[in-house]
């Protein structure tokens, strides 16, 4: 039988930020590679977007082997990303079909209004993306 993966978590999913008191900053839980700029600028109104952004650093360090954005911790991670875009996909693996790489670097916008809506969305995108392709999600 085929192993099949199974995703368990990107980091802390409940409660990730923490009213510490007033004059202090909220405390941030997670991890920081994965975690969307409004969860890493400390926002607390995240949604379903921010799980998108998730899984397309997921996405992009799985057909890339390397993370979009990197760093010794969270404060260098942020700071990259408020520097800069990240390399884009298909620069950093080229053999990844451009439809594929569309629909990932979209999950990556820094802003939460240009990705994905929902994970349901982002799968019938997948799904239009890969369409007459091998069905690669499908192979476990």
């Amino acid at each position: 039988p085929m192993a099949r993966p199974v995703l368990g978590d990107f980091g802390v999913a409940a409660q990730p930020f923490r009213d510490r008191g007033a004059g202090r900053p909220p405390l941030v839980a997670g991890t920081a590679h994965y975690m969307s700029p409004e969860q890493l600028w400390g926002e607390v109104d995240v949604d379903r977007r921010s799980d998108v952004y998730s899984l397309g650093v997921l996405g992009y360090r799985l057909l890339a082997g390397v993370l979009p954005y990197d760093g010794p911790n969270a404060a260098a991670i942020a700071a990259k990303r408020a520097a800069g875009a990240h390399p884009p996909l298909r620069a950093v693996a080229a053999n990844v079909p451009d439809r594929l790489a569309a629909v990932i670097e979209r999950c990556l916008e820094k802003d939460p209004n240009d990705r994905w809506r929902n994970a349901r969305e982002l799968h019938a995108a997948l799904l239009r993306a890969e369409a007459g392709r091998r069905k690669w999600w499908r192979v476990w």
